[in-house]
């Protein structure tokens, strides 16, 4: 059990009840972690223009199931403490040559501090995006450390979104 020392104000962090453990039961933690192994993708986008060159890291997660978005929705509330809003697509699917639209809703988290909260929980139980995980993980902590936005990015930061990238395909 976290100590109440340690948040000096007594204040409830995201995701946390006032004793600091987290509201998410470890099983729903594992569901989620199934989820993002089959239906995730982890990725870093380099965004250029008005951003200059900045590095965006996402979590995204895209299916047909509104019951299974919804749950996991549920669960991602539970770990940092914010609604993430569903969005809904329209999928292009080709089958015995016929072509149809399915609903598919789409879930994505790319702020550092919520994305390194819901992939340090959800960590330990990847299994094929362990190490995109762990590299977003280390990305999102030095940027968290970092004192402002601002600052440039290290040559390994630049290297993220491609390692990402080839990692995605061993998976």
């Amino acid at each position: 059990m976290k100590n109440l020392s340690d948040n000096p104000a007594g204040q409830q962090r995201n995701g946390e009840t006032q004793t600091g453990q987290s509201r998410a039961n470890p099983y729903d933690i594992g569901w989620l972690a199934g989820i993002i192994d089959g239906e995730g993708h982890l990725r870093a986008n380099c965004r250029t223009g008005q951003y200059k060159n900045t590095i965006q890291p996402n979590l995204i997660v895209s299916t047909t199931s509104i019951v299974m978005m919804e749950s996991m929705q549920r669960i991602v509330f539970e770990v940092t403490g914010r609604v993430f809003p569903l969005t809904l697509e329209s999928q292009r699917k080709t089958k015995d040559g016929r072509r149809y639209h399915r609903r598919c809703y789409r879930l994505n988290i790319t702020k550092h501090r919520d994305l390194l909260t819901v992939l340090t929980a959800v960590e330990p139980h990847l299994r094929t995006k362990k190490q995109q995980a762990i590299e977003l993980i280390a990305f999102c902590k030095a940027r968290l450390a970092k004192k402002s936005y601002n600052e440039p990015y290290t040559a390994e930061q630049h290297k993220l979104p491609e390692l990402l990238q080839v990692l995605g395909r061993k998976s």
